[in-house]
C-alpha cells in the first residue's frame, strides 16, 4: 500500500493535481508526512519530487513527529493534498516493538493501527481546520487491507472474485482436507503484511515461517527472520495456530513465466491507473 516507484512519481508530476485544482494561480499544496527513518519510501519520494516537481503545487515535506508536537507548516494554500506513508518509528515503538510476546498479525495489532490512525485524522484536521483536505492514503480507510477478512468482503462486494476462506477451527477439520480431500491450504495471519506468520499445509508436507518452541508460537523481530521452516504433521503446532487470529484459504496455482512467479499490483491515481509486476523465481 505504501510502496512507491519512478512511475507513481510521475503520475504525481503531471496534470492529476490540476485537474482536480484548476486555477490561474497556485493554490493548492502537497503535504507529505512520514518518518525521517523512511530512507527507501518517504525520503526517496521527497527527494525525488523536489528535483522534478510539477510548478502545479507547492511542495511541504514534515514528519509525524511534527505532528505529534504541533509544528507543520503554515500553508497559504487554499488547499491541501496530504500523502501519507508509513508510520514505521509508530509502528516499531507501539505494535510490533522489540520483546513483544504476543502471536504477530494479531487483532490488537489492528486495533492499535486504527486508533493510530483516527488520531492523525483528527490532528491534520485540526491544524489546517481552515483549509480544505484531500488525503491520498486516507487515514480512516488505510488501515482496511491489514483485515484480510474484511478486505475480502469489500472485494467480494465489488464483484471482484476472491478465493473464500475456511473458518472452521478444528484440526480434524484440517487433517481432512489436506489428507483425504487432497486440498492444499494456507493459514495466515489475518492482521499481518509482508509474508510474515504464514503457515503451508498439503499431505506430508507443511511449512511455517513461524517459530515453535516450548509448545509455543513464537514470532521473528521485527521484518528479519520469516524463514520457512518444515512442520510436517506436527499436530500441536496446528492446534495451538487455530486458536489465533487467522485466516485460512485455499492455495492457488500460480501462473508461472520463465520460471518466474509474478503478482499484478494496480496504483490508482485520481484517473489514472498504474500497473506494476513484481517476478519471484519458483522454489
Amino acid at each position: 500500500m505504501f510502496f512507491v516507484d519512478k512511475t507513481l512519481l510521475k503520475l504525481c508530476n503531471r496534470n492529476s493535481f490540476s485537474r482536480n485544482f484548476t486555477s490561474k494561480s497556485m493554490l493548492q499544496s502537497l503535504l507529505i508526512l512520514g518518518d525521517e527513518s523512511d530512507w527507501d519510501s518517504y525520503k526517496k519520494f521527497c527527494r525525488q519530487l523536489r528535483q522534478h516537481h510539477s510548478k502545479q503545487f507547492n511542495l511541504i515535506t514534515a514528519t509525524y513527529e511534527h505532528l505529534a508536537e504541533n509544528r507543520l507548516p503554515d500553508v497559504e494554500n487554499k488547499k491541501i493534498v496530504v500523502f501519507l506513508f508509513f508510520p514505521f518509528k509508530y509502528w516499531d515503538e507501539n505494535i510490533e516493538y522489540r520483546g513483544y510476546e504476543s502471536v504477530y498479525g494479531n487483532v490488537r495489532f489492528y486495533e492499535k493501527f486504527i486508533v493510530f490512525w483516527s488520531g492523525i485524522y483528527e490532528q491534520i484536521n485540526a491544524f489546517y481546520s481552515n483549509k480544505k483536505l484531500y488525503f491520498i492514503n486516507h487515514p480512516l480507510r488505510i488501515s482496511v487491507d491489514r483485515d484480510k477478512e474484511l478486505t475480502k468482503t469489500i472485494l467480494s462486494r465489488a464483484g471482484i472474485e476472491v478465493k473464500p476462506s475456511f473458518f472452521t477451527r478444528n484440526y480434524k477439520d484440517i487433517l481432512r482436507m489436506v489428507n483425504k480431500e487432497n486440498r492444499k491450504l494456507f493459514i495466515k495471519v489475518r492482521y499481518g503484511s509482508m509474508g510474515k506468520g504464514i503457515t503451508y499445509i498439503e499431505k506430508d508436507e507443511w511449512k511455517t515461517n513461524f517459530r515453535f518452541e516450548n509448545n509455543r508460537i513464537v514470532s521473528s523481530v521485527s521484518d528479519y527472520g520469516w524463514v520457512f521452516m518444515d512442520i510436517t504433521n506436527n499436530i500441536n503446532f496446528l492446534k495451538r495456530l487455530l486458536t489465533k487470529d487467522i485466516v485460512i484459504e485455499e492455495a492457488v496455482e500460480p501462473y508461472i513465466i520463465d520460471n518466474l512467479k509474478f503478482d499484478l499490483r494496480f496504483y490508482v491515481c485520481f484517473d489514472d491507473v498504474l500497473l506494476y509486476i513484481s517476478k519471484n523465481k519458483c522454489s
